[in-house]
């Protein structure tokens, strides 16, 4: 991954699981398109895994700020070969603001596909919100501060995905088909049947994933894109988290719905009306950057 240090504007891309990096680049060419300079990241299958059956607010998924004393300029040091293995979310997610940090970006953005990226944007969330917790140093709070004030908005790309229904086969299990069988066999030697069960510990981290994106008190512009015949994304649940944002955020909510349309393939189903619902989005984030100059 390359960081453009000129650039003023960037849009971090989280991948959906079993996303290979070369999927994401008809999104960076939108976005360079637009004026932005794009980073994409790909959480690995077991992190995601991991995000799905266990709760944040388990003790192992305190936060902890990375051991490096160079962090935010020398990250944690990730790449995709490791990432891909034993990478767990929140690692992940401090490398990203390590990342947007060195960008020197003045304003960033966040585009999430399905639970992958978006388990990826509540990581980011809860550490971004870590700058006023007690145990984080003055420091880490001034560049987290930093990085709270250029976040200008989030699109939500086929996700909130809710794996928390009782069906004959797991959404779960369902979403890792889209993985390599090696990718695959991994995430089986770690959990076993857990990936096949959906047990209450999995329908809590569920309530408690929708709670999270639901009460979140980063409040800017969002632009929901699913489709109503998603059988890993129901568009129920995405509209009843819609509409509970909107009833909590004063910037706009928007949204761009088709009848059909395949699960993280929308722009290239499509692209005339997914291009243009970006550029609508767009133009929230300009009115919110003139307000605040």
């Amino acid at each position: 991954m390359t960081i453009n240090t000129s650039s003023s504007s960037l849009v971090v891309i989280g991948g959906w699981l079993g996303c290979q990096p070369k999927h994401l680049k008809r999104y960076e060419t939108l976005y360079n398109s637009l004026g932005f300079d794009a980073l994409s990241f790909v959480a690995s299958p077991l992190s995601v895994v991991d995000s799905t059956l266990r709760c944040q607010r388990s003790p192992q998924n305190k936060i902890q700020i990375p051991s490096s004393k160079q962090w935010p300029t020398s990250s944690v040091q990730l790449n995709y070969a490791s990432a891909k293995i034993d990478t767990n979310m929140q690692d992940l997610a401090w490398k990203v603001l390590g990342d947007i940090y060195k960008s020197r970006a003045k304003i960033f953005i966040y585009h999430s596909f399905s639970n992958g990226g978006c388990f990826l944007w509540e990581s980011i969330c809860r550490i971004l919100l870590f700058k006023n917790h007690k145990d984080c140093n003055r420091e880490t709070a001034a560049v987290l501060e930093e990085l709270y004030i250029k976040c200008k908005g989030v699109v939500f790309d086929s996700c909130p995905a809710w794996f928390g229904s009782k069906t004959p086969s797991s959404k779960l299990w369902q979403a890792l088909q889209h993985c390599s069988e090696e990718e695959k066999q991994h995430v089986i030697s770690m959990y076993g049947a857990r990936i096949h069960t959906v047990d209450d510990e999995l329908v809590n981290r569920n309530l408690e994933y929708f709670q999270n994106l639901a009460a979140c008190p980063i409040d800017i512009p969002q632009l929901y894109i699913y489709s109503k015949n998603d059988e890993l994304s129901k568009h129920e649940y995405i509209a009843k988290t819609i509409d509970t944002r909107r009833s909590r955020q004063k910037r706009p909510v928007l949204q761009q719905v088709w009848e059909k349309s395949t699960h993280c393939n929308h722009l290239r189903e499509h692209g005339e009306d997914y291009t243009k619902a970006i550029k609508a989005f767009m133009q929230q984030l300009n009115i919110l950057c003139e307000s605040r100059l």
